[in-house]
């Protein structure tokens, strides 16, 4: 818990160092940590990249320049590609012919949506207009599109039409997204709007996966979505740290590393 604790306060001071400057380097930002390795800094980047604090480009960091307090979905896609694509080709071992999904928003989303196009006989409720389009060439499987408020940033639908729909589904599966996922709230969002849909899925389904790559694990977004104990399985990157999956284990959560 104390190491989790400093790597937060570490990362809190990266971006107050971060806000003094209008960029610097890496190994500029490395420097003021004393004792910190060097991998353990490039990490903190990453986590504060994947969720639109800072912005990275040619070596250099400096604070994120965006009119949304949200990144955009456009972005998301471009930000620890490798890991997520690891993680869509795990959830698909997970699914079996027949299942009703929830597929969530996000940018991990659409990389499993990506891998589905290849199974046959299940269903995909969503509301997301980026996996509808990674599925619609698919004759094989029936999309069930959940309307709303259009929201721009993740290119979905939002508000309370979509959460009055979503409540006439028990879903077998919902495979849900992550900005942060912290072993005291659970699943966790920046995103106050797209949060109720979500966590209405999560309520009422049989079994509830989570899908984030590494840098989300141990990190906390503003808005609950799902307590620890609603979640059954995390699919995540095999560079989370031993003692954070110990600790989900522990908590009763079956995680698949990949």
């Amino acid at each position: 818990m104390g190491e989790m604790i400093n790597s937060i306060e570490r990362r809190e001071k990266l971006v107050e160092i971060i806000k003094r400057r209008d960029k610097l380097t890496v190994n500029e930002l490395i420097k003021n940590f004393k004792g910190i390795s060097p991998a353990s800094i490039r990490r903190d980047l990453r986590i504060l990249e994947s969720q639109g604090i800072i912005e990275r480009s040619y070596g250099y960091v400096q604070l994120a320049t965006k009119n949304f307090p949200i990144p955009s979905l456009e972005k998301k896609m471009s930000i620890n590609v490798e890991e997520k694509k690891r993680i869509a080709k795990a959830v698909l071992n997970l699914i079996e012919e027949g299942d009703t999904l929830f597929l969530d928003t996000g940018s991990t989303l659409v990389y499993i949506a990506r891998e589905l196009k290849t199974l046959k006989g299940i269903m995909v409720i969503t509301n997301s207009i980026p996996v509808i389009k990674e599925l619609e060439r698919s004759p094989y499987i029936k999309i069930v599109g959940i309307g709303g408020v259009y929201q721009f940033n993740e290119q979905c639908f939002v508000g309370s039409i979509a959460e009055e729909y979503v409540k006439r589904y028990r879903v077998d599966k919902a495979i849900i997204g992550a900005d942060g996922f912290s072993f005291e709230e659970g699943v966790t969002s920046h995103d106050p709007e797209n949060a109720g849909v979500t966590r209405l899925v999560a309520e009422n389904a049989e079994t509830v996966i989570v899908a984030a790559d590494y840098t989300k694990i141990g990190t906390r977004g503003v808005i609950p979505i799902a307590p620890i104990e609603e979640i059954d399985i995390l699919v995540t990157n095999k560079e989370l740290e031993p003692e954070k999956v110990s600790t989900l284990k522990e908590r009763g959560i079956k995680v698949i590393l990949t």
